[in-house]
């Protein structure tokens, strides 16, 4: 598969602290400190970039691809970058989407304190043989000078709706700009952590597709995140885990670009299926402190129909105060992971949970992040089972090379066709 890239950039402030993404066409400012999108047209600066190869996970010809990849690119005198990438696609696919499935970024030369980290997939195009995305990435401490290398891991799924039931929601955050207002199509949005009493914080957010009531289940794939404090500090612990996708809703506030929307009114009203995907976003940011003040932004695409299912394992994200050390020092980390007896024809692994850190106490960053390579599913031809593999990398480190970083993560799977076939416990 041909791979092209090219680059552009643009961060903007939100409450005069957080940098958030700027989303498609709109623009981020503040207004007594509450976020306010200006709704024109925000003009993004080039940035080169250097993409990594693309690699063939699955392919059943004529019916469905998985691609992996990734790209880098770095970031003078600091500030933000995006860069634009697209991908052919095999003739026979009419429909396709891409994902977030891993980020690292690093500060050059010495470490800093971390004020924002983000890493973000937009503008998500599909046309007759290819596939066109915009990434972008960031971080930052206070003065927001320091030059950064970024890199992020993307999969990309590309199908045949007549042989695989499926339809993507990608939508996109600058129909935010075009409607002035939260509502279902929105796949984006910004919150802050208060109040709770702790670093952990949760948030509720849903989508709206009437093509989503085709199927008995929906994936929620993610597209990115930003996170921040007011002010730089020190890193302890940093943590996301998007888990509970289900074709629910209930009468609580959800969360929708910048504001909250109620979609039932009565109490203890609730409704499974239709249009309706919902979903609950976990959020660990901290130092050495029990909490402070930050800001969180999501992004997402949901894929839906006949054809598609999810398998969530559980993860837990709580706060610590230390972790266990003794791993080996700061530096990078990895695991190796085999999912097998998965009724699917095509399974495909989403990194839709990750916990990083220091262990013993809070330190300055130099390099953090935490990705998803080498995947591969193998299924015989006819057969009802196969087998996912993948491996998972991470790193947290300062100038020392001290204290130790620890790291967990979840994958959640995106099954495709299943096979119909009822996993039972081996005799």
């Amino acid at each position: 598969m041909k791979l092209e890239i090219r680059g552009l950039g643009g961060i903007a402030v939100v409450g005069g602290a957080v940098a958030i993404f700027v989303l498609a066409s709109c623009g981020f400012r503040a207004q007594n400190s509450v976020p306010s999108p200006p709704c024109e047209d925000y003009k993004l600066t080039l940035r080169e970039a250097i993409g990594g190869p693309l690699v063939t996970v699955f392919e059943e010809p004529g019916s469905i691809m998985v691609m992996h990849g990734s790209a880098r690119s770095t970031c003078p005198n600091g500030g933000d970058l995006w860069i634009e990438q697209s991908a052919s696609l095999p003739s026979y696919a009419n429909r396709a989407t891409v994902f977030l499935n891993g980020w690292q970024a690093s500060y050059n030369g010495s470490d800093h304190h971390l004020g924002v980290v983000a890493t973000m997939l937009i503008r998500i195009q599909v046309t007759p043989g290819k596939i066109t995305w915009v990434a972008g990435g960031t971080l930052r401490d206070d003065d927001q000078e320091e030059t950064f290398q970024w890199s992020y891991r993307y999969t990309i799924i590309a199908w045949n709706d007549s042989s695989v039931r499926a339809m993507v929601d990608h939508n996109d955050a600058e129909y935010y700009c075009k409607t002035r207002g939260p509502h279902g199509h929105d796949n984006f949005f910004f919150a802050k952590n208060g109040p709770t009493t702790t670093a952990l914080t949760t948030f509720a957010s849903f989508l709206e597709n009437s093509e989503f009531a085709s199927g008995r289940q929906v994936a929620v794939l993610p597209r990115g995140f930003g996170i921040g404090w007011g002010t730089d500090h020190h890193l302890l612990q940093m943590g996301y885990n998007l888990e509970s996708v289900a074709p629910f809703v209930r009468n609580q506030d959800y969360r929708k670009a910048f504001s909250t929307v109620k979609l039932l009114t009565n109490p203890g009203e609730a409704r499974v299926g239709g249009e309706f995907v919902s979903w609950k976003t976990s959020v660990i940011l901290k130092d050495d402190s029990a909490r402070r003040d930050y800001g969180f932004l999501e992004a997402v695409s949901a894929m839906g129909g006949p054809d598609v299912e999810i398998i969530q394992p559980e993860f837990s994200l709580l706060p610590i105060d230390e972790a266990d050390g003794g791993l080996g020092g700061a530096g990078l980390k990895s695991a190796e992971v085999v999912i097998g007896n998965l009724p699917y024809a095509c399974a495909v692994p989403m990194l839709t949970g990750w916990d990083i850190g220091y262990t013993v106490s809070d330190q300055h960053v130099k390099e953090l992040g935490i990705w998803l390579d080498g995947l591969r599913y193998d299924r015989l031809p006819g057969a009802p089972t196969g087998t996912l593999r993948y491996k998972v990398y991470s790193i947290v480190k300062d100038n020392d090379d001290y204290p130790d970083n620890f790291f967990r993560h979840k994958v959640t799977v995106l099954g495709l066709k299943p096979t119909g076939v009822v996993v039972r416990p081996q005799q």
